[in-house]
């Protein structure tokens, strides 16, 4: 059957041009290379620039203090993954 668990991510921007988005996760990537940093589209069409994911909510709140000292707005998503008790990640759907 499927298991469900909560992950975190933070949010650092939302672009509607992936290259403003690919720059800046090549920024951020290059400043904490401990946390993978990818680019997620939006249902909106939207660049999303995102890192994590992370297992506790602390850990991300965490990365979101060190992007707040940078100058980065950012918002910590709460993600619902779904997997087989037996296998990877299958699904995954974040909320704010």
């Amino acid at each position: 059957g499927l298991k469900a668990y909560t992950q975190y991510v933070v949010q650092a921007a939302a672009y509607p041009d992936i290259d403003e988005a690919e720059s800046l996760r090549e920024r951020l990537q290059a400043r904490f290379p401990q946390s993978p940093v990818i680019i997620d589209m939006a249902s909106n069409g939207f660049f999303a620039v995102v890192a994590g994911p992370f297992d506790e909510e602390s850990q991300a709140r965490q990365l979101s203090r060190q992007l707040q000292r940078d100058g980065i707005t950012n918002l910590v998503r709460r993600c619902h993954r779904f997997s087989f008790i037996v296998s990877a990640p299958m699904l995954l759907s974040c909320f704010l």
